[in-house]
């Protein structure tokens, strides 16, 4: 019998330590969905200020390619003119759908 009550103790003993062991991962799972989470975010703010930072880099070159009469940035200024036509064009359409 004591044979018997020997084996139950390791195993209560290593299921306790399982146990412990569930524990800790859980924990430490939240904590990098968490991390994870906040890295998402950050790439995301990350994503929108590069875009903010492309758009303003073509307006100054924009700018530059008007101020200077560059014939090379007339085709980037023409786009840009067309995109932003379209852009409101599309606003007054929603605009007028919402009325």
């Amino acid at each position: 019998m004591s044979k018997s009550l020997d084996l139950l103790e390791v195993i209560e003993e290593n299921v306790l330590k399982n146990i412990e062991k569930i524990k800790y991962l859980e924990e430490f799972n939240m904590k990098i969905q968490k991390e994870n989470e906040n890295l998402k975010l950050e790439y995301n703010l990350t994503i929108d200020k590069l875009k903010l930072l492309q758009n303003e880099l073509k307006a100054v070159k924009i700018a530059k390619s008007i101020t200077q009469g560059d014939k090379s940035s007339s085709n980037d200024t023409r786009e840009l003119v067309d995109s932003l036509i379209k852009e409101i064009d599309l606003c007054v359409t929603q605009l007028s759908n919402n009325e």
